[in-house]
């Protein structure tokens, strides 16, 4: 691969940077020592200077930083022959340029040149800049890319207080309706995702799911408010969650597993939980790829589970499910959203 790179360089006899020396050579050519460094990715500046041991030549010094503001605080040059020159940084996808040529990167961005996409809404917030005048006091919608992502993907990054990656939202109004015919569509809608973030009804894809969940450990964490009986306040939002929650490949139909549910109400049935049972893996069903005639009975697509001659498990994608709430009623769901919580390291 042929590599090219442009360099900003300071007057001759300005100084030289004492940066840390990755390489030193000597050349008959000024050009070979940036010829060098251009083929080098970790050289970011380079000193030149005539060399003192062969007549006609250079000497440099490759160095892998370059200076917090460009030709000032050079060291003297006795002799003022010598010049200091960096590698020209050219920023990427909205980035600013700093004063001292550095790249200040726009959310959800890192690397150098911000070439890169977060891999999850945890580290767009760890790689953020200070200087960076986002505000993480609210949600932003992320671009992110998995480690093994084919592509990049967008996804919903609460923020706040919060590290968790949103990817999956339903809100269901009065009559049932979500803005999307969840029930009328087929697995390879499922795979890709559909909705937009805005609408508030929103699911990235099984495919994309798969490639998240596929780089680190995460928790599940499925957030439900619900509409009020009759009488009644509305109670506070309830919160399930599956620790070491995974999603296989398509080749394995996005089977489901995880090692431990909780959640934070005291009651608990096969339907409120949600996915049957830990420690069981189980593939995702449509009308068209289904499990048994679970998804033909029930309508939308799911994790559903025969059991006692009945599927068994609450779809969010399906008819608004319903939970025991504290011997008074069944309250019904009004809202769903699916948060992923990254635990630990990357793989």
């Amino acid at each position: 691969m042929v590599k090219s790179s442009h360099f900003n360089k300071c007057k001759k006899g300005d100084g030289v940077f004492q940066g840390n020396v990755i390489k030193t050579m000597t050349s008959p050519r000024r050009l070979r020592c940036f010829e060098s460094c251009t083929a080098d990715d970790t050289c970011k500046s380079l000193n030149v200077c005539p060399s003192g041991q062969r007549a006609g030549h250079s000497d440099c010094q490759l160095m892998d930083d370059r200076m917090s503001k460009f030709c000032y605080g050079l060291s003297p040059d006795p002799e003022q022959d010598c010049f200091h020159a960096e590698k020209h940084i050219q920023c990427r996808n909205g980035a600013t340029v700093r004063a001292d040529g550095s790249c200040r990167c726009a959310l959800c961005y890192k690397g150098e040149t911000c070439q890169e996409n977060a891999r999850d809404c945890k580290e767009a917030r760890e790689v953020l800049s200070p200087d960076s005048g986002y505000s993480l006091s609210s949600g932003h919608d992320c671009t992110v890319r998995p480690t093994t992502a084919t592509h990049p993907f967008t996804v919903r990054c609460p923020f706040g207080s919060s590290n968790e990656t949103s990817v999956f939202m339903r809100v269901q109004a009065d009559n049932g309706w979500s803005g999307i015919e969840w029930k009328s569509q087929k697995w390879n809608a499922y795979k890709t995702g559909m909705g937009t973030h805005g609408s508030l009804n929103f699911f990235i894809g099984l495919e994309n799911l798969h490639y998240f969940l596929s780089q680190a450990q995460f928790r599940l964490n499925l957030f439900t408010s619900y509409y009020p009986l009759a009488g009644e306040l509305a109670p506070p939002p309830t919160v399930n969650s599956y620790k070491n929650f995974s999603i296989a490949n398509e080749t394995s139909r996005y089977a489901l597993s995880y090692v431990l549910y909780t959640n934070t109400q005291q009651e608990s049935t096969p339907e409120t939980e949600g996915f049957k049972a830990a420690n069981v893996s189980h593939p995702f069903c449509t009308e068209d790829n289904d499990c048994g005639t679970c998804a033909k009975d029930k309508g939308p697509g799911w994790y559903y589970v025969f059991a006692n001659g009945s599927c068994v498990g609450n779809n969010p994608f399906g008819k608004p499910g319903q939970w025991p709430y504290e011997g008074k009623g069944l309250l019904t769901f009004n809202n769903y959203e699916f948060f992923i919580e990254r635990i630990g390291d990357f793989f």
